[in-house]
């Protein structure tokens, strides 16, 4: 995370150069344009560098979707944090893609995952888009059945008896924080940016921002870590 907040900010250091040679080779209404746009896209870079497209959604009967990054998108309990469907433990599966709550299962779709290869020796695994898998939790008994291919699943009893599959795709909860976590990065820098007379401001300000998202989102894992960990230890 550390490396992706200092891409955050050296984006928005180049989107600050930008907008103040950009914004003196233009006449001055144009200047005023040209400042929005760069400081609406130099904040919401810090915020997706700095991972805040993380979140945790309620999905209903006591049951979350949580994702930590694009890999890590996982099936839990919303109360313990505990989670019940993690790609890391099972053969060849990337991150939960789509969702089916129901009554007495969890359907999930996930992509595939293949070795990254990227160097010798390493160990990852990146998300395999050309081919999908599939599970069932009990919510009786948390039980996970899976991988299964899609026929497998198709041919489940608690897939049979279901009219139509619905699939949901995981996102945050309405008026969940994180919606809004970006724009209170967002909004102060762009009243900022208006000012056109003292341009040398927003490079001060994104990176006190910078180091401000950083300490919320340091405290926002801790938080959910201690959660977890009490979950466990009871």
């Amino acid at each position: 995370m550390r490396a992706s907040v200092v891409v955050g900010v050296l984006l928005g250091i180049v989107g600050t150069i930008a907008s103040t040679l950009i914004g003196r080779l233009l006449r001055a209404r144009q200047k005023k344009r040209v400042s929005i746009v760069l400081a609406l896209l130099a904040p919401v870079t810090i915020c997706l560098g700095a991972g805040m497209t993380d979140f945790d959604a309620d999905i209903g009967d006591g049951y979350s979707v949580y994702q930590m990054n694009s890999f890590d998108v996982c099936i839990g309990k919303t109360e313990s944090g505990v989670l019940i469907l993690r790609p890391d433990d099972h053969p060849d599966t990337g991150p939960l893609d789509r969702y089916i709550m129901a009554p007495d299962h969890i359907l999930a779709r996930n992509w595939g995952s293949k070795p990254r290869n990227s160097f010798p020796g390493d160990t990852l695994r990146e998300v395999d888009r050309s081919r999908r898998v599939f599970f069932t939790i009990s919510k009786a008994t948390d039980e996970v059945t899976g991988p299964l291919s899609e026929r497998e699943f198709l041919a489940r009893p608690e897939v049979t008896g279901l009219a139509s599959l619905d699939w949901q795709r995981p996102k945050p909860n309405p008026g969940s924080t994180e919606n809004f976590l970006p724009w209170f990065v967002a909004l102060p820098l762009i009243a900022f940016s208006l000012v056109a007379e003292c341009p040398w401001l927003t490079f001060p300000l994104l990176v006190v921002a910078a180091v401000l998202l950083w300490l919320l989102r340091r405290w926002l894992r801790r938080r959910q870590e201690s959660r977890r960990a009490r979950a466990v230890g009871g």
